[in-house]
Parts: C-alpha cells; sequence; structure tokens
C-alpha cells in the first residue's frame, strides 16, 4: 500500500507585494512586484501536490494576501483539496477592518486559522485586529516581530551545511508557481537581484509534476546553493528593531 509523505508546512505567496514598506522585508515584498496567484493554476498545482504528499498546514501568505482580490476563491480551492489540512492567513492585519462579514464567515467555515502579525507600527491599533475576526473565527494566533533578520551574505562564502543546520526558515517550504523552493529567500531573492543589480544565487526549486515525491524530499532535506548567501549560521549582529522605510537600500538585507 502507498503511504504518502508528509509535509509539515506548505507556504503559497498568494501575493509578492505588501501594503508595509518594512526595511530588509524577509520575503522582499516592499521592492516585489505586484503580483496575484491564478487560483485556477493553484488548483492543479494542489491537485499534483495531493497525489504525492499529505500537508499538515498550509499557509496563505505574502507580501500582504488579504490584497488579493479572489482570496476567498484560494480559500475554497486549498479547502476543496486539502480537507483536513489547517489553513491559516498569515497577515499584518491593516487590511481586516476592510474585510466583509461575507469573508469573515467564508474563512471561519472553512476553519481558516488567522495568524496576525503585531508589528511595532501596528500596536496601537493591533487590538481592534482581534475584535473584527473573533466575532466569526476562533482560530486566531499572533505572531509578536519586534525585530527583522539581516538576511544576506553578499559575499556568498557561509557554510552551507552550517546554514542549513542552523536555519529555521527550512521549515517553509515554499510553492511558487509549479516548484517547490526551500524557503522563501532561496526565489524570493530574485527581487534584491534585480532592484540592485546583484547575482546572488536563486534556486530552480523542483517541479512538482517532473519530480516524485522522494524526489522531492530528498531536494528539501540538503542544503542549496543559496545557502552559501544566507546568515542563519552569523551571530545576532543580523538582527535589527523593525521600522518602515520609504527608499529599500541593499544594506537594509546585508550583514
Amino acid at each position: 500500500m502507498f503511504k504518502k509523505y508528509t509535509i509539515p508546512l506548505l507556504e503559497i505567496h498568494v501575493t509578492d507585494h505588501c501594503n508595509l514598506n518594512c526595511k530588509g522585508c524577509s520575503h522582499f515584498s516592499n521592492i516585489a512586484d505586484d503580483y496575484f496567484i491564478n487560483p485556477h493554476k493553484l488548483h492543479y498545482q494542489l491537485i499534483e501536490i495531493s497525489k504525492k504528499f499529505n500537508v499538515n498546514k498550509i499557509a496563505l501568505i505574502g507580501g500582504e494576501p488579504l490584497l488579493h482580490p479572489d482570496l476567498t476563491n484560494c480559500i475554497l480551492t486549498v479547502r476543496r483539496i486539502f480537507k483536513n489540512s489547517q489553513i491559516n492567513i498569515v497577515t499584518n492585519g491593516i487590511l481586516i477592518p476592510s474585510l466583509t462579514d461575507s469573508f469573515l464567515q467564508l474563512a471561519a467555515k472553512n476553519e481558516c486559522h488567522f495568524t496576525i502579525s503585531k508589528y511595532p507600527i501596528t500596536s496601537d491599533k493591533f487590538l481592534n485586529y482581534l475584535d473584527i475576526v473573533s466575532k466569526y473565527n476562533q482560530f486566531i494566533s499572533v505572531y509578536v516581530r519586534n525585530f527583522f533578520r539581516k538576511y544576506i551574505n553578499i559575499k556568498g562564502d557561509s557554510d552551507i551545511k552550517e546554514t542549513y543546520r542552523s536555519c529555521y526558515m527550512k521549515q517553509c517550504i515554499t510553492l511558487k508557481d509549479e516548484n517547490i523552493y526551500h524557503c522563501p529567500f532561496s526565489i524570493y531573492v530574485q527581487y534584491f537581484n534585480k532592484k540592485f543589480n546583484q547575482n546572488i544565487t536563486v534556486d530552480k526549486g523542483i517541479n512538482i509534476y517532473k519530480a516524485d515525491a522522494k524526489e522531492i524530499i530528498k531536494y528539501i532535506e540538503n542544503p542549496i546553493e543559496t545557502c552559501k548567501f544566507c546568515t542563519f549560521c552569523q551571530d545576532k549582529k543580523a538582527l535589527y528593531d523593525i521600522e518602515l522605510t520609504k527608499e529599500a537600500k541593499m544594506e537594509d538585507w546585508i550583514l
């Protein structure tokens, strides 16, 4: 009898861009192109993944996912295919007051968990966000973020094995188009390259249609070339206070 592998967490960036301009955003959302995932294409990608894997948790993330004009259809697509997986909407909360009752009811009906990031820059309105969501949805978690991290070693001489071993982002397996990627950094650093004319290795990922489950797991469980440019084996000098910026600079990401 065929036994499926289990992916603990699959992240789906339903948008790449954001409504905040956080200095050194870990997903490069403040310098990303405007992008909305196509729910129709997502449907077929998730069907293919469901043939090969069980998925414990699926995070609809960004960027800011509440910017997506058809987030309802994204939620329904995920729930239709992964009936027992936990769905998380990971948001900064700013757009929660603009959500309709019908959307909040649909999210509750489909047992969506709201993971609301609490940043210093939004903390004064945070209780309001919680009050709105809690009218319909009992599944709420708060992610307190006071610091971001400078992720990039521009020299590209990090020890890839040590970086991979110490990296918490390796649990953030990312689906982008038809590929699975190690983590958001490994694919979205392309926006850093584009903005600042750099050549940091962007991972090619592994195609969900062409690779079997064992090949995908092997890819996930081993370091990649992009790890050379990551600072997770560096010390805490990489941490800095979260703040908004009007103009992104290379040094916002470089240790």
